[in-house]
């Protein structure tokens, strides 16, 4: 029997989805929010959007509550040709070590008021999908998640190497790949790359997390196109 064909896993780390806050449910803001969506402030997840005034006193405040990346970084990855042909696997890692697995069928709400929501279930549940969960959660460290995958991994930060990302996954075809990308609006990941086997920059400019996305799927089909 063939053995199955050697796919990219890509990861979004340390992705700003959470909760919002014990220490902050009672701002106005929030409850605001909340009472304006028809639920509990606990229940709904932090988004700087919304919340900007309350996260004054977070710690890290400038980095967190965007699920809005993870949303563009979902609709650009599912709807790929490579993950139609199944050589594709998302997995979301999150600041709290909440790792959610994807499914490759899985079509995120292109409406960002129904994907916040469908995030919020899946936080409280941990699955969502009827018949078969289309998103789960567990509780995993990044390093851990990438230990378990077992795949050659490539962190895409901006103080890489500058290669061309169509030949480095061309030399890869022969495994798994598993290409990082930090989910979050700035700076570095805080659990470092020290596990990474490459580090890779895509360039000079400073580009956001789903246009990162997006060239690393590409590049991995462009490499994929090159070896037929």
């Amino acid at each position: 029997m063939d053995a199955p064909p050697h796919m990219l896993f890509l990861v979004l780390a340390e992705a700003e989805l959470e909760p919002v806050p014990d220490s902050i449910k009672g701002h106005p803001a929030v409850r605001a929010r909340a009472r304006g969506r028809g639920k509990r402030a606990s229940r709904t997840l932090l988004d700087s959007s919304y919340h900007h005034h309350a996260m004054r006193g977070l710690e890290g405040a400038d980095r967190r509550g965007r699920p809005d990346i993870v949303h563009q970084a979902l609709l650009l990855a599912q709807d790929t040709p490579l993950n139609r042909q199944g050589r594709l696997r998302l997995v979301v890692h999150t600041r709290d070590d909440i790792v959610i697995h994807v499914d490759p069928e899985m079509r995120p709400p292109r409406n960002y008021e129904r994907f916040v929501g469908l995030v919020e279930q899946l936080l409280r549940e941990g699955e969502v999908g009827e018949g078969r969960p289309l998103m789960r959660t567990e509780t995993l460290t990044l390093p851990g998640l990438l230990e378990r995958l077992g795949a050659w991994k490539l962190a895409l930060v901006e103080d890489g190497e500058r290669a061309d990302p169509v030949e480095v996954m061309r030399g890869h075809l022969d495994r798994d790949v598993a290409a990082v990308v930090g989910a979050f609006p700035h700076g570095a990941l805080r659990c470092g790359t020290q596990w990474a086997d490459a580090r890779l920059s895509l360039g000079a400019e400073q580009l956001t997390a789903p246009t990162v996305v997006a060239r690393v799927v590409y590049a991995y089909e462009r490499a994929l196109e090159g070896a037929a």
